[in-house]
């Protein structure tokens, strides 16, 4: 029988962040960002996407992306999917030191990982809510070695 593993993470700051970032970009194929439709963004936003360009897989107007559906008419927010390359890593560490950073109106929001196409690490800025989902045994004991890492496990059978 296949065991899902949710971690639970709590709060990843500086090196725990970095590390986690890392551990992503080793474990997923593509990220992405989020900017809200009808809130406001400071030119930070602008840039740090710039910035992702040359990583850029596609963009999309969504009303649900990794942790969050929004019921409205229109497509709540654009959605920007990226690969997970090296020079992208240290854009994100460069932008943010906490995962919970990533929030409008100063920086996209909601900085997620998708690995072949599913939902891995997802992450609800504005509610400091991530988790991450498998059942690869690697993936959680690459998770689990991270050094100062806050989290809970549960097994979902």
């Amino acid at each position: 029988m296949v065991h899902i593993v949710v971690i639970e993470i709590k709060n990843p700051t500086g090196l725990v962040y970095k590390e986690l970032l890392k551990v992503s970009f080793k474990v997923c194929d593509t990220f992405l960002l989020v900017v809200r439709k009808g809130m406001s963004k400071n030119p930070s936003i602008n840039i740090v996407l710039e910035e992702l360009k040359p990583f850029h897989i596609k963009i999309k107007d969504q009303s649900r992306w990794p942790g969050t559906t929004v019921y409205s008419e229109e497509p709540a927010a654009t959605v920007y999917y990226y690969r997970t390359e090296s020079d992208a890593l240290d854009i994100l560490t460069q932008s943010s030191d906490s995962l919970y950073k990533w929030l409008q109106p100063y920086l996209p929001e909601d900085l997620s990982f998708l690995k072949e196409g599913k939902e891995w690490l997802i992450n609800t800025s504005h509610e400091k809510d991530c988790v991450i989902i498998t059942n690869d045994k690697e993936d959680i004991d690459k998770v689990l070695k991270i050094k100062g890492l806050q989290h809970s496990l549960r097994i979902i059978k």
